[in-house]
């Protein structure tokens, strides 16, 4: 958390796979997440609640200029899921794309499950911030 930059997006036209997402990280001389304590993630959760509220805040000044009005309207966090750098592409076990050590985990209950064998990195849910084994593509 110290001495790191975030990029988080919730823009639908940043949606990217896995790989995307990587590549996009690594073109900012970035990585994907790697996450090694509970405090990390309460963190990043913090921060996908920020940038939530940002986005609706913007979206509401938008539409108040243009006349709209908006009534009992609140920033919504769905069940999205963001990437993080944690995969099993590269060997059979986990690892982070940044070379740390995988000393923590926060898996939702059953995962990883490598549903339909064809599930090798890891996301975090937006609203409590648990671990899921997804699809890479």
């Amino acid at each position: 958390m110290k001495d790191k930059c975030y990029y988080i997006t919730t823009k639908v036209t940043d949606y990217k796979t896995w790989q995307g997402c990587l590549a996009d990280c690594q073109s900012r001389s970035g990585d994907l997440v790697s996450i090694h304590s509970l405090d990390e993630v309460n963190f990043l959760l913090d921060l996908v609640r920020l940038k939530a509220l940002i986005d609706f805040t913007n979206r509401a000044i938008k539409l108040c200029a243009t006349s709209l009005q908006i009534k009992h309207a609140a920033p919504q966090l769905s069940s999205q899921a963001y990437w993080m750098g944690l995969s099993e592409l590269y060997n059979d076990d986990f690892s982070w794309t940044d070379r740390s050590a995988v000393d923590f985990s926060y898996w939702s209950v059953g995962e990883p499950n490598d549903y339909g064998g064809s599930e090798s990195c890891g996301q975090m849910f937006s609203y409590n911030g648990e671990f899921i084994h997804a699809i890479h593509n």
